[in-house]
């Protein structure tokens, strides 16, 4: 079996205003993490568990598969107790 690793996948934070797909900024999904073997596999499973989300329904976009809208990185054990991820908006 091929080995696996975590993924970070957020939006980017230096998209125009009018070419962000996370305005307005209610139901949407602003970042996930997903065990996967290669960044590619990971941004598929991303885009696959948020699709019906507005930032994916609202102009056709296919945020979590394009590096133009998001980031993805590889998360590495930093031998340290911590917060990996907490993303959530305000109304």
């Amino acid at each position: 079996m091929a080995s696996t690793a975590l993924w970070i996948l957020e939006p980017r934070h230096d998209l125009a205003e009018d070419d962000n797909p996370w305005e307005p900024f209610f139901d949407r999904c602003f970042g996930i993490v997903v065990e996967a073997g290669d960044e590619q596999a990971a941004r598929a499973i991303g885009h696959a568990s948020c699709v019906g989300t507005d930032e994916t329904i609202l102009r056709d976009r296919r945020v979590f598969l394009d590096p133009k809208y998001t980031t993805c990185v590889e998360l590495n054990p930093s031998g340290q107790e911590r917060l990996i991820m907490a993303s959530f908006q305000f109304a």
